[in-house]
């Protein structure tokens, strides 16, 4: 590696770091001094459920940002399972799927919220206009196995 290729690295990385403090620090509010305390609240939601070698299909609400409120951290946890979190009529779900199930079947959910005083910019999904991409040759053999893959894991055509 060359001086200049280690100079651009360094920049690039100074910029990267500066653009995550200042997010946490001007958007999220988070507090600049040492000695400054912040609250943060942990969510946590453990599903438990017996399948009996079926697909699983399973949706819950979620929380969402609001102008007093922000989620700074969010972790779903299920071996085995297709995770999609969607925005359904303003409000946030996660759907879990799996094409067979068999047993006990755990689910977890866990977030870190933290309280704001700031109205925070809610971004407006977009509209649906996805295309069907075109892969030629090696590419079109590997996006047909991922594919292939998360249609063994997902309980329907819509997870």
């Amino acid at each position: 590696m060359t001086k200049k290729h280690l100079i651009y690295l360094t920049l690039i990385l100074i910029f990267t770091g500066l653009v995550v403090f200042l997010y946490k620090a001007v958007v999220l509010d988070f507090p600049l001094a040492a000695k400054a305390r912040s609250d943060i609240w942990h969510i946590e939601a453990h599903l438990v459920f017996v399948s009996d070698n079926n697909p699983v299909k399973v949706s819950m609400n979620l929380p969402r940002n609001s102008h007093r409120f922000a989620i700074i951290n969010e972790n779903f946890i299920s071996r085995g399972y297709g995770v999609n979190v969607v925005t359904e009529d303003g409000r946030r779900k996660v759907h879990w799927s799996v094409r067979k199930a068999r047993g006990t079947q755990n689910l977890y959910y866990r977030a870190s919220l933290r309280r704001t005083d700031r109205e925070l910019l809610s971004k407006k999904p977009e509209k649906d206009g996805l295309k069907k991409p075109e892969f030629k040759d090696a590419y079109r053999e590997a996006s047909e196995a991922l594919v292939s893959e998360a249609r063994e894991k997902s309980a329907d055509f819509a997870a």
